[in-house]
C-alpha cells in the first residue's frame, strides 16, 4: 500500500508540483531531519507533475505533503496516513520542525491537500474528494479492547436539560459532517462519564442550549473545515485545531484522558525520526538524499534543546489552585500599596505644616519645588502647580473651558481612586476567593451520578473561573486552553 503525497516548491521563478507514492509515511520526520535546503533537494528528486494545476491528488488519495515556499519562507505540511503519530506526538513533531526551520512560518494543514493547493493559489475545489465513506456516520460505539488499541473519535453532547453523554466512535469518520442531525443519529452506548485509555484522534462537542458546536482534529479531514458553516446552519461553530484540552474542559471532568507525558512522547517519536532520517524503507528517490553532517548536527541541537525544555516543563496547575496563588500575590501587593499610601498622606500633611511660608505651602496646599513656584501661566493656565510623581502640572485658570474640563476629570479621578483604594481592592480579592470556593464545591458535587442541575452549575462556574484566570494570561503558569472562546466571554 502506498502513502501518496504531493509537494510544491516555490521559488522566485514560480512553483513546481511533485508526486511521491510513499512519502506521506515520513513527511514530517524528513522535514525535521533535513531542514529547508535538504528537504528541497529531496522533493525536487521526486516525480515532477506535468500539469501542476490539474494533476493534484484529491482528498481521497492524498495522505500527506508539503508546500516549501522559499519566497515567503513559509512551510505548510501534514501527514495523515494510518501510521502517523497521535495528536501529542504530532504536536511534538511540529515543534521540532518549527525549530529546525528557524525563521520560517510553519503551519499544519488541517484541511489536508486543500491547504497545500490554496498555499500556491489553486482552488480547493480542484482537490476535493467524493468518497462517501469519509462522511459516513459510525453505527456503533467503541468499547473495551477497541479503545485500548486505537484512538477514537469522541462525540460529547451537553443537552438543553443539562444532561451529558459521551460517545467514543470510529476514528476514521468525523461526525462534524452530520450537522445538527448528529444528535439523533448517535448509536446507543453513550456514557455520562468516560475514562479513555488513549487520547482521541478527533472530537466534537455539541452544546444544545448555547447552539454551539466545537470541533477539533489533528489528522486532516479533507473538506470539512471550509464546509462547517453550511453544515451547521444557525449554530455557532468553533474550530479548536488540535486542542483536545479544550474538549476536556468543556466536559467539566466527565471525560478523562491519560496525563501528558512529554518525555515519553519524545521517546516514542525519536525511533521513527531516526529511522526516517536514515532512509530505511526508502521509496524511489528517497535514499538518494540523506542528511549532511551539518544537517544532522542541526537536528541534534534541536532535539537536545527540546529535550531540555520537556524535562523542565511543568503540567498546567489546577485552575482553582492557580487562581488562589494569584489572589494571594495580589493581596500581598495591595498591602504594599496601602503602606505607601499611608506614607504619602503623612508627607502631604508634613510639608504644608512645616513650611507655611513656602510658595507651595500653607494648610492643605500641595507642595511645589521652589524652582517651579515662579512659573507664570499662559493659554489659560496659571501659576500654582501641583505634583504627580516627578511631574508638576498647572491647574487651569478659573472660569475657562479648560477649568470646567479639569473639574470633571478631577471628580472622575477621585472616583477612580476611591474604587482603587486598598480597602476596595481587598474586598475584590475576597469576592474572587468566594467564587473560586464555590467552583470547587460545584466541581466536587458534579462527579459520577451527579444530577443535571449539579453539572450545569459546575460548568457555569467553570466558565466564570476561566474568565477570571484570563486576567493572568501573561503568567508563566497560565494554561492557554483556559482562555474562553469569544462566545463564552
Amino acid at each position: 500500500m502506498g502513502y501518496r503525497a504531493n509537494y510544491a516548491v516555490v521559488t522566485d521563478g514560480g512553483w513546481e508540483l511533485y508526486f511521491h507514492a510513499s512519502a506521506a509515511a515520513y513527511t514530517g520526520t524528513l522535514l525535521a531531519a533535513l531542514g529547508p535546503e535538504g528537504s528541497t533537494r529531496l522533493v525536487t528528486g521526486f516525480t515532477r507533475v506535468a500539469d501542476r494545476a490539474a494533476d493534484w491528488l484529491n482528498d481521497d488519495f492524498a495522505e500527506g505533503g508539503a508546500v516549501i515556499d522559499h519566497v515567503r519562507r513559509r512551510l505548510v505540511f501534514y501527514d495523515g496516513h494510518p501510521s502517523s503519530p497521535g495528536v501529542r506526538e504530532t504536536r511534538l513533531l511540529r515543534e521540532i520542525v518549527r525549530r529546525r526551520w528557524r525563521d520560517w512560518r510553519v503551519e499544519w494543514a488541517y484541511d489536508g491537500i486543500g491547504d497545500l493547493a490554496a498555499a500556491v493559489g489553486v482552488e480547493r475545489s480542484a482537490v476535493r474528494g467524493a468518497d462517501p465513506d469519509a462522511r459516513r456516520m459510525p453505527d456503533r460505539t467503541e468499547a473495551g479492547a477497541d479503545l485500548d488499541e486505537l484512538p477514537c473519535h469522541l462525540v460529547t453532547v451537553l443537552r438543553a436539560d443539562g444532561g451529558f453523554s459521551a460517545h467514543p466512535l470510529d476514528r476514521w469518520a468525523h461526525t462534524g459532517w452530520q450537522g445538527p442531525s448528529l444528535r439523533e443519529r448517535l448509536p446507543p452506548g453513550g456514557a455520562e462519564r468516560l475514562d479513555l485509555p488513549l487520547v482521541p484522534d478527533s472530537g466534537i462537542h455539541v452544546d444544545e442550549a448555547a447552539r454551539t458546536v466545537r470541533l477539533w482534529w489533528h489528522r486532516p479531514v479533507g473538506g470539512l473545515l471550509p464546509a462547517l458553516g453550511g453544515l451547521w446552519p444557525g449554530w455557532r461553530v468553533r474550530f479548536w485545531e488540535d486542542r483536545y484540552e479544550r474538549h476536556l474542559l468543556a466536559c467539566g471532568g466527565a471525560v478523562t484522558f491519560p496525563p501528558f507525558d512529554p518525555a515519553g512522547d519524545l521517546d516514542a517519536l525519536l525511533p521513527r525520526l531516526r529511522r526516517d532520517e536514515g532512509g530505511e524503507g526508502a521509496g524511489d528517490g528517497r535514499g538518494a538524499v540523506r542528511p549532511t553532517a551539518p544537517e544532522r548536527a542541526a537536528l541534534d541541537a534541536v532535539l537536545a534543546g527540546i529535550g531540555r525544555d520537556l524535562r523542565a516543563a511543568r503540567p498546567a496547575p489546577d485552575i482553582a489552585a492557580f487562581l488562589r496563588e494569584r489572589l494571594a500575590e495580589r493581596e500581598e501587593a495591595i498591602g504594599g500599596v496601602a503602606r505607601l499610601w499611608v506614607f504619602e498622606q503623612r508627607c502631604r500633611r508634613f510639608f504644608p505644616a512645616e513650611y507655611p511660608d513656602h510658595p507651595g505651602g500653607g494648610a492643605g496646599a500641595p507642595w511645589v519645588p521652589p524652582h517651579e513656584a515662579e512659573h507664570r501661566g499662559r493659554d489659560g493656565w496659571r501659576a500654582g502647580m501641583f505634583t504627580i510623581g516627578y511631574r508638576s502640572l498647572l491647574p487651569p485658570a478659573p472660569g475657562t473651558p479648560a477649568a470646567e474640563a479639569f473639574a470633571r476629570d478631577e471628580e472622575l479621578a477621585h472616583r477612580h481612586l476611591a474604587n482603587a483604594s486598598p480597602a476596595r481592592a481587598l474586598a475584590g480579592v475576597r469576592a474572587a476567593r468566594a467564587v473560586v470556593e464555590r467552583f470547587e464545591q460545584a466541581r466536587a458535587q458534579a462527579g459520577p451520578g451527579a444530577s443535571a442541575v449539579a453539572r450545569v452549575r459546575h460548568l457555569g462556574l467553570l466558565a466564570t473561573v476561566r474568565a477570571m484566570a484570563s486576567a493572568y494570561a501573561d503568567h508563566r503558569d497560565h494554561d492557554p486552553d483556559w482562555t474562553p472562546d469569544p462566545e463564552e466571554s
